[in-house]
């Protein structure tokens, strides 16, 4: 990817509309703003780098299918595991889109996770690789639901660190998202970034100081990386609101 190219993908992502921030992109399940920038962000991390980009993701969903297929088709994804508590979510909503492309599969997370050969002969095989756990819907946001927050989520947290890689990319929009920030810390490789969604949420903030840098973006999201990023010569002005 050129960089005139990438110059031209910013010239067009024009600053948002007022309405923009509350309206539900097609690319994932966040604002447009986000969406976009987040779009930016990843073909800018991967032109920075000069290769194509080694992505884990926490929480599966829009997100998986659009941004995957996305760089896929530029040549720009080395692999993708996307890692997914709710199982009767993904099976109703995602397995149908992973069984139309031989490029993706997706594996039930059952006991015991300490054998990942499987695991990693799909990750061999595909582009794009599901882990679904059983941990049921998962709503502590709710006031009526606090307990959710009690979930043994163990597995869903650690396998990435069992299968041995290191990451140009991690997205966290899934649950546990505080230790899925300070494992993603410890799993970055040189150069590597980490985006968090829904950044706004204050229990978020204790996880933040195990990155180097860090900054918010757009209207809920927030990226680290243990080297600078450079993130002013990656994205336009307006993803950094009032910081820039």
């Amino acid at each position: 990817m050129s960089g005139p190219r990438r110059a031209a993908r910013a010239q067009e992502l024009a600053a948002p509309a007022e309405w923009m921030s509350w309206t539900e992109s097609e690319k994932a399940w966040m604002s447009i703003r986000d969406a976009d920038l987040l779009e930016l962000l990843i073909l800018s991390h991967a032109e920075r780098l000069g290769r194509p980009l080694d992505v884990l993701e926490w929480g599966a969903g829009r997100s998986t299918l659009y941004f995957s297929a996305l760089l896929a088709e530029m040549g720009l994804l080395a692999g993708w595991l996307t890692l997914e508590h709710n199982r009767e979510f993904f099976l109703a909503q995602l397995a149908p889109e992973f069984d139309e492309s031989p490029d993706r599969r997706w594996r039930l997370a059952e006991e015991p996770l300490s054998d990942t050969r499987v695991l990693r002969g799909d990750l061999d095989l595909a582009l794009v690789v599901a882990a679904v756990f059983d941990a049921g819907d998962l709503r502590p946001y709710e006031s009526e639901r606090s307990a959710d927050r009690a979930a043994d989520l163990d597995d869903y947290v650690r396998l990435p660190a069992l299968l041995g890689r290191r990451f140009d990319l991690v997205l966290i929009d899934g649950r546990k998202r505080r230790r899925c920030l300070l494992e993603a810390a410890q799993l970055l490789g040189d150069r590597g970034i980490a985006v968090l969604h829904d950044a706004w949420r204050p229990y978020y903030e204790c996880a933040l100081s195990a990155y180097a840098e860090g900054v918010h973006i757009g209207d809920e999201l927030w990226v680290g990386a243990q080297r600078p990023p450079e993130l002013s010569a990656l994205l336009p002005s307006h993803a950094f609101g009032e910081d820039v």
